[in-house]
């Protein structure tokens, strides 16, 4: 017995270090193979979020010219408050999409005549890869065994999987944080004037991209001051006041550049925070604990998988000899991460409850710390960042997410050395702990990469079906009589991002505010029909009879949006 049970604790250890002697270019391959094997079933060119229809719009726009589109019914509405697609910029009789980040939609537009299609997403998934190995290259200066754990883990086991096959391009800011992050683990280890250089221009360029962006420029340079030694006081007081004032500098140039565009400040809606004790609490739960199903089982499967990944965690850190301790949790993340997958399907919309690995691996961290240099400065950093975007972040993070899409750039700060400490406890734990962490890794990779396939599927194949009703139904009903489209009204502005791409075959007034208003200014061009989308209920019959109309159809309430044909009634 004692011979194979030696025999299966060598053919263990020869598989690990097998795995990690790989060159990092072959863990690169095979992970870029598994990224695109999921590619053909995400439906790429089609939208998840409401701002990849507003991104996508833009590059198609700038590709053909300009900025600029057309903006149906100015004539009344001259105060700019509707445009087809939400959060626009309104400049008199046209608006453009999306210009608070203007190099976004420039990216995807980089390919000409590739905006509508996979191009942009293939971007993004590069982004995806390349930060994984960033993140590899932080976790090899502290142990090398840790580079290919930490490639996989980064591109499958976080939100930047999800995000790879969007255009939000996450992806990239988490990779140009990543290239901050590392220049300054190089500062860090060995003072370096050209590291401090590579850090600098990687924040100033980042908030171009996201604009909670200067946020991780200051909690970078913030970190820097508080976590070198005494000794350095000068030098670190140097570099952290030149990253944070980087990151500020590319906050102003980017907005100096959207309104060299639009001709006045980019439109950023959204209800911003201020500082209060339930908006803490609020944006706490969005960013961290958000995710569909709350109030249901689905909940059940998420605490199973999260407590598992906690109770391992704590369980290795303090009992690192319990081996049947810890397969009891590594069995409750399994069946947590399986039924998340064969049961809920859930959006994983927190950060917690997207990736727990990782907030049990950070009860491991603190007994590696003295043996990783610079370590602690990315964990301040990481906090700071994280709170930051707690109490500055939009009411229920802005919409849809997945894995607290505000705290994307905290990753290369805290899973290199997450992924280092869980490998380095695998050294000190028996042979049967560490194939419970084995188990509980492999199920919770599959889950995540599952779901994120299953959500982004379902999410813009209702999306693909719902525009190709309402465009159905609009062809057949015809233009309004008073233009010569077919006009879709509606009190919920964001679905004209979903329908995008048919901004030119129909005319869309969506009314962010006052609804009574430009309702009444609409009826009275006395229109014949019109597509309105939204709840068909009392408070709606009620407003349209006021101005003499009235359903023409059955309300279909199928889909996730009702919409009715309205028209003029006797």
């Amino acid at each position: 017995m004692a011979s194979t049970s030696e025999s299966n604790a060598a053919s263990r250890t020869g598989a690990i270090r097998a795995f990690e002697a790989m060159p990092l270019w072959i863990h690169t391959v095979l992970v870029a193979v598994v990224l695109l094997s999921a590619l053909v079933f995400v439906k790429p060119t089609q939208v998840w979020s409401s701002d990849e229809g507003a991104i996508r719009l833009q590059a198609t726009t700038i590709e053909s010219g300009g900025w600029f589109l057309e903006r149906p019914f100015s004539g009344i509405d001259p105060e700019g408050a509707t445009a087809p697609i939400q959060a626009a910029t309104v400049d008199g009789d046209r608006y453009a999409p999306f210009t608070k980040h203007p190099i976004t939609p420039l990216l995807v537009a980089l390919v000409p005549g590739s905006s509508d299609g996979w191009v942009p997403v293939l971007l993004t998934l590069a982004a995806t890869l390349a930060a994984a190995v960033v993140m590899s290259l932080i976790a090899g200066m502290w142990d090398v065994r840790a580079r290919a754990w930490t490639l996989w883990t980064g591109a499958i086991g976080t939100s930047l999987l999800f995000y790879g096959f969007t255009v939000l391009h996450h992806s990239l800011a988490a990779l140009i944080a990543a290239a901050a992050v590392l220049a300054l683990m190089h500062e860090v280890r060995k003072t370096s004037t050209p590291a401090v250089a590579v850090a600098a221009a990687s924040v100033l360029v980042l908030p171009f991209i996201r604009r909670e962006g200067v946020l991780f420029a200051v909690a970078l340079g913030f970190a820097v001051v508080v976590t070198r030694r005494a000794s350095d006081l000068r030098r670190r007081l140097a570099v952290g006041s030149i990253i944070a004032a980087s990151g500020l500098a590319g906050m102003v140039a980017n907005g100096w550049w959207a309104r060299a565009i639009a001709g006045e400040p980019a439109v950023i809606e959204g209800d911003r925070p201020f500082l209060s004790l339930a908006r803490v609490v609020e944006g706490i739960a969005a960013g961290l604990f958000d995710f569909e199903g709350v109030v249901s089982l689905t909940a059940v499967w998420a605490l199973l998988f999260l407590v598992g990944w906690v109770g391992l965690g704590r369980g290795f850190a303090a009992h690192r000899q319990a081996g049947r301790m810890h397969w009891m949790f590594a069995i409750a993340a399994s069946v947590g991460a399986a039924a998340i997958v064969g049961v809920a399907q859930p959006l994983l919309g927190g950060f917690v409850i997207a990736m727990p690995w990782l907030i049990g691996g950070l009860f491991l961290v603190p007994g590696r710390l003295a043996a990783m240099r610079g370590a602690p400065t990315l964990l301040v950093a990481a906090a700071t960042y994280a709170g930051a975007v707690i109490v500055t972040q939009e009411r229920h993070a802005g919409g849809a997410q997945w894995g607290g899409r505000y705290l994307v750039l905290a990753l290369p700060l805290v899973v290199p050395v997450v992924v280092v400490a869980w490998r380095a406890v695998a050294d000190v734990v028996p042979a049967r702990s560490v194939r419970a962490l084995a188990t509980a890794s492999a199920v919770t990779a599959a889950a995540l990469f599952v779901t994120t396939v299953v959500v982004l599927d379902r999410g813009r194949s209702t999306v693909e079906e719902t525009v190709d009703t309402w465009l159905s139904v609009s062809v057949e009903m015809g233009p309004d009589g008073v233009g010569s489209r077919p006009v879709w009204v509606s009190p919920d502005s964001q679905l004209g991002r979903f329908a995008w791409q048919h901004v030119e075959a129909v005319d869309m007034l969506m009314i962010p505010t006052d609804l009574e208003t430009y309702l009444d200014r609409y009826t009275a061009l006395r229109p014949e029909r019109f597509l309105y989308l939204g709840e068909w209920n009392a408070a709606a019959i009620e407003r349209f009879a006021s101005r003499g109309y009235g359903a023409l159809s059955e309300t279909d309430d199928g889909g996730p949006v009702e919409f009715t044909v309205v028209g003029p009634q006797p």
